[in-house]
């Protein structure tokens, strides 16, 4: 069985101004002069849109592959083979972001993220999220998929 776990999606951002491109783009190729100009935009709209990074973990095979998957391509694809999966391990850690044109604020809070623990191998990141409650639940759907447990080291600190 092959479970396929989204990592990360692009930011808001990003998928928001790809949707938009992708439509400008679309009108202009019927309405617009500059038909490639505005099959570019189209074209980067759609890049936009569906890139992602994911993990595909095929259990009978005992293999995973780490990617990013843009218009339907695999890129940096790094596969390796298992020797088997103990746990989805949660951990805790403190985070800070600076912004403005001239760093005034600081964002700062705890964000949670979740691996896959190999033993014998690095843990394998699957995503992350600022809230306890949701990563908690996610974790507990892949790991049902992959018939493992849950072990949240984030609430030990």
């Amino acid at each position: 069985m092959k479970v396929r776990i989204t990592v990360e999606l692009m930011p808001i951002h990003i998928l928001v101004g790809g949707i938009i491109f992708t439509i400008y783009g679309l009108g202009g190729i019927f309405i617009g002069e500059l038909k490639w100009v505005y099959a570019l935009v189209f074209l980067l709209g759609l890049v936009m849109c569906t890139s992602r990074h994911l993990v595909i973990i095929d259990t009978e095979q005992k293999q995973y592959s780490d990617f990013y998957w843009v218009l339907g391509l695999k890129v940096q694809n790094y596969t390796a083979n298992y020797e088997s999966i103990q746990s989805l391990m949660l951990t805790a850690g403190n985070y800070t972001q600076q912004y403005g044109m001239y760093v005034r604020r600081f964002i700062s809070g705890t964000i949670f993220k979740m691996y896959l623990d190999l033993p014998n191998d690095e843990p394998i990141y699957i995503g992350q999220g600022k809230s306890h409650k949701k990563i908690v639940k996610r974790a507990e759907k892949v790991a049902g998929d992959l018939g493992i447990s849950v072990r949240d080291i984030s609430e030990e600190d």
